[in-house]
């Protein structure tokens, strides 16, 4: 049987391969862009790995604390928190590189975790600057007594590690523990109140330190101008303006410096003061001395007060003992003796006794120019009798003022001493053998605002 061949189409040409070279071509185009896509993801997670390397060491490297001081405890507590916050922040890049995370839940988290280190350091450098500056005036000797026993306990707990670190319940840090006292008394720090935290106070200088340069200074002879223009070589005088003015500055110098710890040194150390009646001075509020002047504390007062009495006391011993006061006083009784021959030379006619009197006349004539009128304190007595020709020199026993003559006393009667006319006609006749009828005394006697506030200082009725 013969076989048929048909040469009609089957609806495929054997020759025609078009379609199946096209297929290849895009396949290995499509291979091609996967290879391409492949090694561009290789390479994403090549940088992105590298850029979390990077990440993570800077965030660790801001996350270790130093760990510096001189107690144990807070070395330890700072050691382990670094650590702490480090395997937190680790975990958080390996969360983020696993897409655990999104990038805005990584930055939140690692800044609430980075947060923590200025806490941390406030934290330990408070406590740390309380326990050294505490160590320090023990080992010193100047610790102060207002240190009250609550603070004293809790300064010791600290420096023989008995406190640790915590976070309270609302998530902040806290330094913690118990003093050894009986009974114990516990103490709790937060890190955000560091600044209310008790400090050491350390002993100020004493009363006489403080105003031993000032009173130097003030008893050194120096060109002044008085009142009446005249220019004269003194030192400030102890009831005047410039007295005044200098003691308040410097006690106002002492407040600026050492602020309430400083009041309370005075007043503990050297005052006598109870930490009892420290506190109840100090807080009682807006007080007024009784010279119409307000305080910030009756303790403020107080302590004013006795800076300006040692002030006063401490000016009057250095004046005594001040030489070159005592040459400013030779040189005005040269001065005066000069005047007095002058005035002699133009009354020869008189007799030695007559001259002798106009010439102590005159000098005390110069005197009360010079120092106004007599009155009941070591200054004024001293530069009233300074140069008799009488030979008198003068003293003060148990508050009695004397008049010393070879080596004899005689006691200036009382009932005249507030009287500065009638003290002066008795210095006049007895120190100086001048009549009091050669100078018609007529002072006034009414005590001037500065007499008075030197009354108060040296406590004088």
């Amino acid at each position: 049987m013969a076989i048929s061949v048909s040469t009609k189409s089957t609806g495929m040409n054997p020759y025609n391969t078009y379609m199946d070279l096209s297929q290849a071509a895009n396949q290995i185009d499509t291979d091609i862009d996967r290879s391409r896509k492949i090694a561009e993801e290789q390479e994403q997670k090549r940088s992105r790995e590298l850029q979390l390397g990077i990440l993570q060491q800077e965030q660790m490297e801001g996350l270790m604390i130093p760990s510096t001081t001189k107690f144990q405890p807070l070395n330890a507590y700072t050691e382990g928190m670094s650590r702490k916050l480090v395997d937190q922040q680790s975990q958080l890049v390996d969360q983020l590189a696993k897409r655990e995370i999104t990038s805005s839940e990584f930055a939140a988290s690692s800044a609430k975790i980075s947060s923590q280190v200025p806490q941390i350091k406030t934290l330990v450098a408070g406590v740390d600057g309380v326990a050294g500056g505490y160590a320090t005036g023990l080992a010193a000797g100047t610790l102060s007594a207002a240190i009250t026993p609550e603070q004293e306990q809790f300064y010791q707990a600290i420096i023989n590690n008995k406190g640790e670190f915590a976070m309270d319940d609302n998530g902040v840090l806290v330094f913690q523990g118990e003093t050894e006292g009986d009974p114990p008394i516990p103490f709790s720090i937060p890190a955000n109140k560091i600044q209310q935290m008790p400090q050491p106070i350390q002993k100020v200088p004493s009363f006489q330190e403080l105003v031993g340069p000032m009173t130097a200074n003030m008893t050194t002879p120096r060109n002044r101008t008085l009142p009446d223009g005249r220019e004269v070589t003194s030192s400030v005088p102890l009831e005047s303006d410039e007295f005044q003015q200098t003691v308040r500055a410097g006690f106002d110098a002492f407040l600026k410096q050492y602020n309430k710890p400083g009041l309370k040194s005075l007043a503990a150390d050297y005052a006598g003061y109870t930490n009892e009646q420290i506190e109840a001075d100090l807080n009682s509020g807006m007080y007024e001395g009784p010279d119409g002047e307000n305080y910030s504390s009756k303790l403020e007062y107080d302590m004013e007060e006795l800076y300006a009495q040692k002030a006063v006391d401490n000016y009057i011993v250095k004046e005594q003992n001040n030489w070159k006061q005592m040459d400013y006083d030779l040189k005005l009784k040269q001065l005066a003796q000069n005047d007095a021959t002058r005035a002699a030379q133009l009354h020869l006619g008189r007799t030695q006794k007559q001259q002798e009197q106009i010439k102590s006349a005159n000098e005390l004539n110069q005197i009360a120019k010079n120092y106004g009128p007599p009155k009941a304190d070591s200054k004024s007595l001293m530069q009233w009798i300074n140069g008799n020709t009488q030979g008198f020199s003068y003293s003060n026993r148990d508050n009695k003022h004397f008049l010393v003559k070879n080596g004899k006393g005689v006691v200036i009667p009382e009932e005249i001493l507030n009287d500065s006319n009638e003290l002066a006609k008795f210095l006049s006749s007895t120190v100086w053998g001048a009549s009091p009828s050669m100078n018609r005394w007529n002072f006034n006697t009414k005590a001037s605002p500065m007499q008075k506030i030197a009354k108060f200082f040296t406590g004088k009725k």
